[in-house]
């Protein structure tokens, strides 16, 4: 009897054994589905990082040729400057002189033309010798 029970117990341990492979088996499919939905789904993230990164390039591919044609500019800017500053340099043909802009309207610099005229007479009279 003895016997008979060791062999029930070991049937028992090989059927218990196959129930849960065969649970196993059964959720493969599931566990696969799982894994190839978190895989589109890194997929899709990389996908969506190097897309940012590409777009991140192109910006900084963009802002670096803006840059270069800043310092080219101030470059000329500076150039220019110098050139204007320089006494043996000859004034660029395109800068027009400024004309002179009267800072009194015309009753006041006649006005102001008689006065001096006035003041220049007094002077020389004073300054005039006398007989």
């Amino acid at each position: 009897m003895k016997a008979e029970l060791a062999q029930l117990i070991a049937l028992q341990n090989a059927d218990s054994n196959i129930r849960s492979l065969q649970t196993e088996i059964e959720s493969i499919p599931e566990r696969r589905a799982e894994i190839e939905k978190e895989f589109d789904q890194r997929a899709f993230e990389i996908r969506a990082m190097e897309e940012r990164r590409d777009n991140a390039r192109q910006e900084r591919t963009r802002l670096e040729a803006e840059i270069f044609e800043q310092k080219q500019r101030a470059e000329r800017a500076d150039r220019n400057l110098m050139a204007a500053k320089s006494p043996t340099s000859t004034p660029p043909q395109f800068v027009k002189p400024t004309p002179r802009v009267n800072r009194y309207p015309p009753l006041k610099r006649r006005c102001l033309s008689r006065w001096k005229s006035l003041s220049r007479w007094k002077r020389n009279w004073r300054n005039a010798p006398r007989k």
